[in-house]
């Protein structure tokens, strides 16, 4: 298959891939990205976004943005992804409510895990799973918020 021809699946996937913060400039610039690049990134998920897949093709090629470039911002996507949910174990399992919040800047948990109380609820729902109890792990999940994307592709597999 043609490589350009790969660009444009493999570009709407990277912008269009969820993730806490995949696009921030610090998880970019770790890809090896340049500033311009980093920005037209930026463009272009903001393109995507308002649904012109078409532009946010075209600034991802014009900013010289090709297959190896991508990869590296996936690799980088995972390793940020792996770091946080590392954080918010550690934070959950040693009950630590300010290292928990500051492992979450960023992700959508912040917008969900708001107070002490709803880390520990958070945190009940997570040594429940551990002991067996899905059900009403996942109860606490659903009574905080927590969609199942929310639980297993950020945090603690819940």
């Amino acid at each position: 298959m043609n490589p350009k021809a790969l660009l444009i699946p493999i570009a709407a996937l990277a912008l269009s891939a969820t993730g806490v913060s995949a696009f921030n400039g610090d998880v970019l610039a770790q890809a090896g990205l340049t500033d311009d690049q980093i920005s037209a990134f930026e463009t272009a998920q903001e393109l995507r976004r308002e649904g012109d897949k078409d532009a946010a093709r075209d600034i991802i090629k014009q900013a010289g943005i090709d297959l190896a470039t991508l990869e590296s911002v996936r690799q980088a996507m995972h390793a940020h992804k792996d770091a946080l949910r590392t954080a918010i174990d550690a934070a959950v399992e040693q009950n630590d409510y300010p290292a928990f919040k500051e492992a979450i800047v960023g992700s959508p948990l912040a917008d969900i895990i708001t107070t002490q109380k709803e880390f520990q609820l958070f945190s009940e729902a997570h040594t429940l799973r551990k002991q067996g109890d899905s059900e009403t792990s996942q109860q606490i999940m659903d009574d905080l918020g927590l969609k199942p994307h929310h639980a297993q592709g950020l945090a603690l597999n819940v």
